[in-house]
């Protein structure tokens, strides 16, 4: 009996903390608009992660197409892939989050008008290059996008609230970012990332879930 008591006490604990225990239950919950994080497995990523006090270094942001569940993001260049190749590129047995839009943000009838956002991302965004320098834009006859960028950039035309922006900082890794920069360091300047969204006030986290379990 005491055995019993113990399972289920770890059960809700396991549940209340936001980890999905199942992968099918967490798939399904997705709807067009969410966003997941997720970890990659290179050396940037694993600075920007350190960077950013995040367990995250990569979004994407979930379309449906044609009654197909994908994924839109920004890694080469922006485009689509299915929610299995999006998940298949996070590091093995790395946490995972899935973020929805809150009510009230937009008009109601965005929030299932997959048509519009399809065409959207069709004309604004489908094939423009990955910003391997991660330059916030305003405007700009390139339109290249980090991820976090992209994701932003999408959504914040049809949102009351933009998204929030902070300066950036590369102070953990040098050595490192003044290579990759080539002496041209961004330091300070105003960005986003992957963890800025997990702390927008404009998402709900609705659960976690590890690669691998």
């Amino acid at each position: 009996m005491i055995y019993k008591l113990t399972l289920l006490a770890l059960f809700f604990i396991y549940a209340l903390s936001g980890y999905a225990l199942d992968e099918k239950h967490w798939t399904k919950e997705m709807k067009a608009l969410d966003v997941i994080l997720i970890s990659l497995p290179c050396y940037a990523c694993s600075a920007i992660e350190a960077e950013t006090h995040s367990e995250f270094s990569h979004i994407g942001i979930v379309l449906q197409i044609d009654e197909e569940i994908v994924v839109a993001h920004s890694l080469g260049k922006v485009h689509l892939v299915s929610l299995e190749n999006f998940l298949g590129l996070a590091r093995k047995k790395s946490k995972m989050a899935l973020l929805r839009l809150r009510p009230n943000l937009m008009k109601e009838s965005l929030y299932t008008d997959f048509n519009y956002w399809e065409r959207k991302f069709k004309l604004y965004f489908q094939g423009k290059p990955y910003d391997l320098l991660f330059e916030w834009k305003e405007q700009s006859p390139i339109d290249a996008y980090y991820c976090s960028e992209f994701v932003a950039k999408f959504i914040d035309d049809d949102l009351a609230l933009k998204s929030p922006l902070g300066p950036m900082t590369f102070q953990k890794f040098p050595e490192f970012w003044n290579s990759y920069f080539k002496g041209q360091v961004p330091e300070g300047k105003l960005g986003n990332s992957p963890q800025s969204f997990l702390t927008d006030l404009r998402f709900q986290l609705l659960m976690y879930f590890r690669k691998g379990m």
